[in-house]
């Protein structure tokens, strides 16, 4: 969402809706997926601590 006007962000370097500079960081998309891939490692460290909480459960 951008920053400025709250407009969703479709991965773009401005949003369509005003024309601000986006931070890659950590905005997201419309498919809730990050715009850059920086973090795609943590997001996969984050799935596979589910997967052991839900394989500790009896």
């Amino acid at each position: 969402m951008c920053e400025v006007c709250g407009e969703t962000l479709f991965g773009t370097d401005f949003c369509q809706g005003c024309g601000a500079p986006v931070s890659n960081d950590a905005d997201t998309t419309a498919n809730g997926d990050t715009d850059d891939d920086s973090d795609d490692a943590t997001e996969s460290e984050f799935d596979d601590e589910i997967q052991d909480e839900m394989t500790e459960w009896p």
